[in-house]
């Protein structure tokens, strides 16, 4: 299996500098296509000015090839991480989905408690040794949410608790009439 596993990532990496080769290619294609270099007529001046003003004449594809071979090592070193999580609930440590979000609101909760309490003058022993114990009883607290519920359970808990147990009816000779229209059929 993990051989596999590299021999594919060997094969990513392969294709992806063959990719580059042939946008390399296209671009240096394209440059050639639309540049064309005019020289400008020369005129003849004293040695002096001959060398300040003449232009040099530069070597455009020596630094193409310096470009892409850098380039291509570049791409053959990068490694690229597939992400195979999709649809899947974050997990964090155990923790899943809003269970994450419930601990972190609990922790500001704390550090803005801390705050206060520090604020007021209480000992910082005091202050320490509460929020210490408050924080463990929530971490103990959203860790047995989260195994005991899952990851959608105590949303589901609270809609069952939203639905009622008893249906009123205010028309009782309405409901008599559907009770025995049932036994009927």
């Amino acid at each position: 299996m993990a051989q596999l596993k590299k021999d594919v990532s060997n094969l990513e990496r392969e294709i992806s500098i063959k990719i580059q080769e042939n946008q390399m290619k296209q671009h240096n294609a394209a440059d050639e296509q639309t540049v064309e270099t005019k020289e400008t007529p020369v005129v003849k001046m004293d040695t002096k000015a001959e060398k300040i003003f003449t232009p040099k004449k530069r070597n455009y594809n020596a630094k193409r090839k310096r470009i892409e071979s850098i380039n291509l090592i570049t791409m053959s070193n990068s490694v690229y991480q597939i992400n195979k999580g999709i649809n899947k609930s974050i997990e964090f440590k155990g923790l899943k989905a809003q269970y994450i979000w419930y601990l972190g609101g609990g922790l500001v909760a704390l550090l803005i408690l801390f705050a206060i309490i520090y604020i007021c003058g209480i000992n910082i022993f005091f202050c320490l040794a509460l929020i210490v114990s408050l924080a463990s009883g929530l971490f103990m607290y959203i860790y047995k949410l989260s195994r005991t519920y899952g990851e959608h359970g105590l949303m589901k808990k609270v809609a069952k608790k939203s639905i009622p147990d008893v249906i009123k009816s205010y028309s009782i000779v309405r409901l008599k009439k559907q009770l025995l229209h049932e036994k009927s059929i």
